[in-house]
């Protein structure tokens, strides 16, 4: 893949995030760490887009973007004062990266992407954010016949990788709140 996945992830979270003030804070220099869970389909079959809509439907999440024709799925908390926060994105695995809403029905889907940028605006949440996005994975997957959850590198998420992430989203928590005082 031209640009490596990384790449590809950091182009389409760019676009997603890109009316969202968590992607990029004018005080940062750096634009945040990006966090990504996958749930693959077994070798010798896809998802079927109904299945994954009833999947993002039972766990809550939204169809969301800019264009109401494509975009990914959303887990959007709301403050208590109102205000929407989307906490991560739920998208293909491979390339576009986005749903055409219209055709997912009919669509067949390799696998889906967890993804969510950590910034300095959010890194006390982080943690929670991280966990939200491993339950959701989990319920997805169970939901999603044969489904394989694997980390960022796209090897088996075990919970010693899940509490190792965790151990680092609380580091930046601690360096982001010291860097504040």
């Amino acid at each position: 893949e031209p640009g490596g996945l990384r790449g590809m992830w950091d182009a389409t979270l760019r676009k997603l995030f890109q009316n969202d003030q968590k992607i990029e804070d004018e005080d940062e220099s750096e634009p945040g760490e990006i966090l990504i869970l996958h749930i693959r389909a077994p070798s010798d079959r896809e998802f079927y887009g109904r299945e994954v809509l009833f999947a993002a439907d039972k766990v809550g999440l939204m169809r969301g973007g800019k264009d109401k024709n494509e975009g990914a799925f959303e887990k959007v908390l709301v403050k208590e004062n109102g205000e929407r926060h989307v906490q991560f994105y739920v998208a293909d695995m491979f390339n576009p990266g986005v749903f055409e809403w219209d055709t997912l029905d009919d669509r067949r889907v390799r696998g889906l992407s967890l993804c969510t940028v950590i910034s300095d605006s959010n890194a006390n949440e982080a943690v929670d954010i991280f966990d939200d996005m491993v339950v959701c994975a989990r319920n997805m997957a169970a939901m999603l016949e044969g489904a394989t959850l694997l980390d960022d590198k796209r090897s088996t998420l075990t919970n010693q990788t899940i509490s190792h992430m965790r151990e680092h989203l609380r580091e930046k928590a601690t360096k982001s709140h010291i860097l504040r005082e």
